[in-house]
């Protein structure tokens, strides 16, 4: 009797003994498959967080550089050196700033200060006010002002009659350029200083007629739902540096040479809430099928990072392109252009075109249609126009309803004639949309490198001109810079 007792208490504790080394595997199980799902969800939270600061500074870079390049349009220009040097010439501060920077770039307020600090052009969305009345403004950002004079000064180089700075068009703002994130009348800015310079040699600045433009640009509620659009991500906030973060998504934003002085934040879009969601249902199974579900959960991982990979590829591509139409924008056409141009070396240097379209009546389809029947007439004619360009160059929308085209070297007169106006009767042909038709018409403007320019703003403001002439003599037609050559309307022309 005892000895079955004992048998049978031997067998209760084998029992037990395999019972509890069962359940020690199986929390063993749990436990793996949890701080393997702990481990790996934070690294896609680490990979994740990465990516959104790298995309986030990219963005502000980016928006950084657009105030650079489009201040650089009248700060690196021989005509508004010559202009703003000694006394200001009020005729070109009236039609060359006052209203183009803000109309065109969206600059609230445009002041040409001296070296000195002051203030002796004031420019306020297009009007032009007493240079004395915001002297506070050159004040509150004499740092910005001074690393500007003190740049410059660093690439200057000496000429007869003065300074001159030798470089790359396409580099010139990022050279000269000095740019903070600051608050200016209680509203967050963009404040960029730079050197009013010659971009012609034979103009060079006299050591006494340094003159600086300080530009501040609006970075406000809107420009942070352009961002979010642009970026993806969600609730982004600008905040003083002196408040402590709650939330640790932060960058800081430039401030010129000086400490930052705010930070931008938004909501995070880590994958960890989701991963956990998506594997909560399938934790029963993954007990019993560990490999398995292992496999999935590391599958469903390595999705979301590819959709992080796959959403920054396309901000770097929205970054270069046009959304509405998918060509190339006003700063990957720029970078064209400079590439061009610096390919070009020697005697042998193959000449290259530059041409600056704009539809005619189209203000009257959206009157008349509605905006989305406009943007389908802009994404027909991109199309016209790409496929009459084809393999010869690139065609880049700057904005609105203007087009540019780069024509690659090898292209004779006759031919670059003959492509303009094949686009002047692409635009013109009828354009079918549901709910009616439109018929619009373009006027081409054609500048060649390098005799009507060269350097970028040279060619652009050539051609520029050239379609302006065009648009003057009746609207579709072609105009080249040097005025050797005007079409004559085609019959199909609106």
């Amino acid at each position: 009797m005892d000895r079955l007792n004992n048998n049978n208490q031997r067998q209760r504790k084998l029992r037990r003994s395999v019972y509890f080394a069962a359940f020690v595997v199986f929390v063993m199980l749990i436990g793996s498959v949890i701080i393997s799902l702990f481990f790996a969800a934070r690294e896609a939270d680490r990979v994740a967080s990465v990516t959104e600061q790298r995309i986030v500074a990219i963005e502000i870079d980016r928006q950084v550089e657009i105030v650079k390049r489009d201040q650089s349009q009248v700060s690196y220009w021989d005509q508004a050196y010559l202009a703003l040097r000694g006394k200001p010439d009020a005729n070109f501060i009236s039609s060359d700033m006052a209203d183009w920077l803000w109309d065109d770039f969206g600059i609230r307020s445009s002041l040409v200060v001296t070296s000195k600090n002051k203030v002796i052009v004031d420019i306020l969305q297009d009007n032009i006010l007493d240079p004395g009345g915001r002297q506070y403004l050159a004040d509150n950002n004499s740092d910005l002002i001074s690393q500007a004079v003190s740049q410059y000064k660093q690439y200057r180089k000496k000429q007869p009659g003065g300074y001159f700075v030798f470089a790359i068009t396409g580099r010139i703002p990022k050279l000269l350029s000095v740019s903070a994130f600051r608050k200016i009348d209680g509203e967050m800015s963009i404040v960029t200083a730079q050197a009013i310079i010659s971009d012609e040699a034979d103009t060079p600045v006299a050591e006494e007629d340094v003159r600086v433009l300080l530009t501040i640009k609006p970075f406000v509620e809107e420009s942070l739902e352009q961002f979010s659009e642009r970026t993806n991500l969600k609730e982004l906030r600008i905040f003083p540096i002196s408040q402590n973060p709650e939330n640790p998504n932060l960058l800081m934003l430039p401030n010129g040479a000086g400490a930052p002085e705010y930070y931008i934040t938004w909501q995070p879009n880590l994958p960890f809430p989701l991963i956990v969601k998506a594997s909560a249902p399938l934790l029963l199974i993954l007990f019993s099928i560990a490999g398995l579900a292992i496999w999935f959960v590391g599958k469903r991982f390595g999705g979301v990072i590819h959709q992080l990979e796959e959403s920054e590829a396309s901000n770097r591509f929205l970054a270069q392109h046009d959304v509405l139409t998918g060509l190339p924008n006003r700063g990957k056409f720029d970078a064209e252009v400079t590439l061009a141009i610096e390919a070009q070396s020697g005697d042998g240097a193959e000449k290259f075109a530059v041409m600056s379209i704009d539809l005619d009546q189209f203000k009257a389809v959206n009157d008349t249609f509605g905006h989305q029947a406009g943007d389908e007439v802009i994404k027909t004619i991109a199309g016209r126009l790409v496929n009459l360009v084809a393999d010869n160059g690139i065609v880049a929308r700057m904005g609105g309803d203007e087009f540019t085209c780069l024509i690659n070297a090898g292209l004779d007169r006759d031919t670059l004639s003959w492509l303009a106006e094949s686009m002047v009767e692409a635009a013109c042909k009828p354009i079918e949309f549901l709910g009616g038709q439109a018929n619009v018409g373009a006027s081409v403007g054609v500048a060649l490198w390098p005799h009507d320019g060269k350097t970028l703003n040279a060619l652009l403001r050539a051609s520029d001109t050239a379609l302006y002439q065009a648009k003057e003599l009746g609207r579709s037609r072609v105009c080249y810079a040097d005025n050797k050559y005007v079409s004559v309307p085609n019959e199909h022309a609106a």
